[in-house]
């Protein structure tokens, strides 16, 4: 994919600056609907990590726009091919469960250094099984999509080490708003760039992502994390 360098640092950050513009105007829209924070109803702080897909999805069609405006064939991205499909999901299921036990030993360690990690005793039932299902495939897709595929792409004329660890910077950077997620998601991110560049293929780091969203939700909902 053509690009100046200006351009593609651009789609580096891009991720963060959205989570974070995420972040500031969401209390502004609900001063403005409610006039004062303290008047909005509980109920919509209930509802809101359902709308949490919309960000994936974001970055989504932002990586699909980009690749549909080349013109060059090489910016086509495979999910998977035929003869490869099974081969895809075993590699996916494989690489999903090392992802797991990198996000469970990342809390274990932050909490043995007295680090604050997020508390999800207090979710409800319809947030775990939302985050273990909807939560878990939406990201799952759009994310790899966009670091795995997008910018793989876009820095296709960097050293493969340096494209890698790029990619999972912005990934980590995407995740800003829960600082304990940050260690772990650059090392995903590092498993899942390292699995996409040997295969050249989405299904495996697709499935791979997915499953290592839905372990983790099951895991949180039967009190392991």
């Amino acid at each position: 994919m053509k690009a100046s360098n200006l351009t593609k640092w651009i789609w580096v950050v891009i991720p963060v600056v959205i989570m974070l513009l995420f972040q500031m105007t969401l209390p502004l829209v609900l001063q403005f609907i409610y006039g004062d924070l303290n008047n909005v109803n509980p109920e919509i702080f209930f509802y809101l990590p359902f709308i949490s897909p919309v960000l994936p999805l974001i970055l989504f069609f932002i990586a699909y726009w980009r690749l549909k405006k080349s013109e060059s064939t090489e910016s086509k991205l495979v999910v998977t091919k035929r003869e490869k499909l099974a081969t895809d999901i075993y590699i996916g299921v494989g690489v999903g469960i090392v992802c797991v036990v990198v996000f469970v030993s990342s809390l274990a360690v932050l909490r043995s250094l007295s680090y604050p990690v997020p508390d999800f005793s207090s979710m409800s039932y319809a947030h775990h099984l939302f985050f273990s299902t909807i939560g878990a495939i939406v990201p799952g897709i759009a994310e790899e999509v966009y670091f795995r595929g997008f910018l793989t792409r876009t820095f296709s004329d960097f050293n493969p080490t340096l494209l890698i660890l790029i990619a999972s910077l912005s990934f980590a950077s995407w995740h800003i708003l829960s600082p304990a997620y940050l260690p772990h998601t650059f090392l995903i991110g590092v498993i899942l760039g390292i699995t996409y560049y040997r295969t050249r293929r989405l299904l495996p780091v697709m499935t791979a992502h997915t499953l290592a969203n839905m372990s983790a939700g099951i895991l949180i909902l039967k009190g392991y994390i």
